[in-house]
């Protein structure tokens, strides 16, 4: 029987960076008290002077999933910008980033944060634990922090020393010991059956998640599934109720069968968390099993779905003929939903600055598709409106293949004069795709120009595209955990991801029957000459999926017949780093950040020209952080 598993999806969120110090003050806020949120710009141009500051705070409660984020308006006090906000009731920590919306300062990704105390001076129950949790770096992506795992263990310690009685934070600090080696199993099991003693019931649905982990540890599995049936029925829209169903979805023996429990899920649990998760997870299933059509049912059934499931679905019902007049009906679902004025379909940890940011980035994408489908079913005129509507709410944020597409349509019709606006304008925008580049040469040497004077041309076009293209960039990075694994060298030699923190590592995912593999590696020989002297760069050539036997010689023996290739090359030998990576075709490449972190992802062929530009400012940009 087959089984789905759900995979990590990102909202698109706002550029993260710091560009001055934010404070909380006080530093010990007090229980309903009042807290100021304090920013002092690094500088006095720029994005900081763009628009009117906002912070955006994010409340954690002991037993809340997610945190909920409120934004306040920022006023401006001389050299800084002030906000206050009133402690809710059972608050327990506190995370804030200020920014305008499109950018924010996160303090590198640590945000800004403080823990509420008690009127005897010390955290109160569940604070330290909640910061905990946020150092795992397992939050929501619009809040969530680097990881840290030395500093959620202390978090988990205090919390233990001041509240010995929090069962989940006791769990959760042995399983964290466990995981980094400073705790055996067996020391964990033995905690784990005294502070499991007698358990009969849950406190919170928190709770029970932590226990029945505990419980499955000591290998009683029967207690554990009684512990979070027990909970479920109690806290029916907790996270051991949304587990328990969760659970449901992997007996699933085919796409179709998971996509309707997929559908009960998310009509059980309308606003939960794994929203995008369960909808990505549904869309990949269909394309994988080639049944498009029962992302039909599933979008008419389910209420209430973010613009961004709208799109992720058509993207690919677009390309099946019989589907594409339904791809529209939910283009315009998806097209209501992003200009929506209610904010019923947000998480509750988004702001709602970065929200409508969001929601103007999938109205773009949603023209983008509707644009493609009209051009494919001979509406070309319709299509080019599209497009350019696309262009205009996308602006630099827009999709490169819009402006690919709208660039070859106008160009049929015969407008010179157009096309080379629209490939002016998509290239200095950051949209340098093959086909733009080609044509914006084609039409300078129809016009007259000489090569040097075009090339000239197109490079101080590209140097205008830099600080959007930066933008754009920042905007699609992933900031994933690492995923470490053990490859093998052609020599022989076993190299873990893990031992090459400290450097940017491009990894490609590579087989020899694969043609478009072999199509792309032109250009990773030339970006591997363009880096092998830079010791903070890594290229990794991953081959992975071989149908031979002896899988080491056959690649040796491909590698012998192209001797122009002298890029390194590794073998995942068991395809397990692949599989972990979520790999599902090739050539698929990542991008990791020298902390190890997965930043970029790329999946198929891009031109040589366009792939050296675009990877090479993704390593730069990584090499600069």
């Amino acid at each position: 029987m087959r089984s789905f598993l759900l995979f990590v999806a990102s909202l698109v969120v706002a550029h993260h960076l710091s560009a001055g110090t934010t404070n909380i003050l006080p530093m010990q806020p007090m229980e309903k008290g009042s807290i100021t949120i304090e920013f002092k710009p690094d500088q006095t141009d720029g994005w900081i002077g763009a628009s009117p500051l906002h912070a955006v705070v994010y409340v954690f409660r002991e037993e809340d999933e997610a945190p909920w984020a409120l934004e306040l308006p920022m006023k401006k006090q001389g050299d800084r910008w002030e906000a206050s906000y009133t402690i809710p009731e059972r608050a327990v920590y506190i995370m804030a980033k200020v920014g305008t919306g499109k950018r924010y300062d996160t303090n590198k990704e640590m945000f800004t944060t403080v823990l509420v105390h008690g009127a005897n001076g010390v955290p109160v129950r569940g604070a330290n634990f909640r910061a905990g949790m946020a150092a795992f770096g397992k939050l929501p992506e619009n809040c969530r922090r680097k990881e840290d795992m030395a500093e959620a263990t202390e978090f988990f310690e205090n919390e233990v020393k001041a509240h010995p009685r929090n069962i989940t934070a006791r769990i959760n600090l042995d399983l964290i010991r466990v995981s980094l080696g400073t705790m055996t199993q067996e020391e964990a099991t033995s905690e784990f059956r005294e502070l499991t003693a007698g358990y009969k019931q849950a406190a919170s649905g928190f709770e029970a998640v932590a226990v029945s982990q505990a419980l499955t540890m000591i290998g009683d599995g029967t207690r554990a599934a009684l512990i979070s049936r027990d909970a479920a029925q109690r806290f029916p829209t907790s996270m051991i109720a949304e587990q328990v169903s969760l659970e449901a979805l992997q007996s699933a023996g085919n796409a179709e069968e998971f996509v309707k429990k997929c559908t009960d899920h998310l009509e059980k649990f309308p606003a939960t968390v794994m929203r995008d998760n369960i909808v990505n997870a549904v869309v990949n299933s269909a394309q994988k099993a080639n049944q498009l059509h029962i992302l039909v049912p599933f979008l008419e059934r389910v209420k209430n779905l973010p613009a961004s499931a709208y799109f992720e679905s058509v993207n690919y019902m677009g390309a099946v003929d019989t589907l594409r007049p339904k791809a529209l009906e939910f283009i315009d679902l998806g097209i209501v939903a992003a200009t929506s004025q209610k904010d019923t379909r947000k998480p509750i940890f988004v702001g709602p600055s970065e929200w409508n940011e969001s929601q103007r980035i999938q109205h773009s994408k949603l023209l983008f598709v509707r644009g493609a489908i009209l051009n494919a079913q001979g509406k070309k005129q319709e299509a080019a409106t599209a497009l350019e509507s696309s262009l205009n709410i996308g602006g630099a944020d827009s999709e490169k293949n819009a402006y690919d597409l709208y660039v070859v349509i106008i160009k049929a019709n015969g407008d010179n004069a157009a096309t080379l606006r629209a490939a002016e304008r998509a290239i200095s925008e950051g949209a340098t795709t093959q086909n733009v580049v080609a044509t914006y040469r084609e039409l300078q040497r129809a016009a007259g120009k000489d090569s040097v004077t075009i090339e000239r041309d197109l490079a101080d076009l590209k140097k205008k595209s830099y600080a959007v293209a930066a933008e754009r960039l920042s905007k699609e990075m992933l900031q994933r955990s690492g995923v470490d694994g053990e490859l093998t060298s052609l020599d022989g030699k076993k190299v873990k991801l893990s031992d090459l923190k400290g450097k940017v590592v491009f990894v490609d995912y590579w087989a020899t029957w694969c043609g478009p593999c072999k199509m792309s590696f032109p250009g990773l020989q030339k970006l591997y000459e363009k880096y092998r002297s830079n010791p903070r760069v890594a290229i990794m050539a991953v081959n992975v999926w071989e149908r031979e036997k002896d899988r080491i010689q056959h690649v040796k023996k491909f590698l012998e017949a192209n001797p122009s290739l002298q890029f390194p090359v590794y073998f995942d030998l068991t395809d397990a780093v692949v599989a972990k990576y979520g790999v599902t075709g090739i050539p698929t490449k990542f991008i990791l950040d020298p902390e190890g972190r997965i930043q970029f992802k790329e999946v198929g062929y891009t031109s040589e020209e366009q792939f050296l530009e675009d990877v090479s400012m993704k390593i730069e940009m990584l090499l600069a952080q």
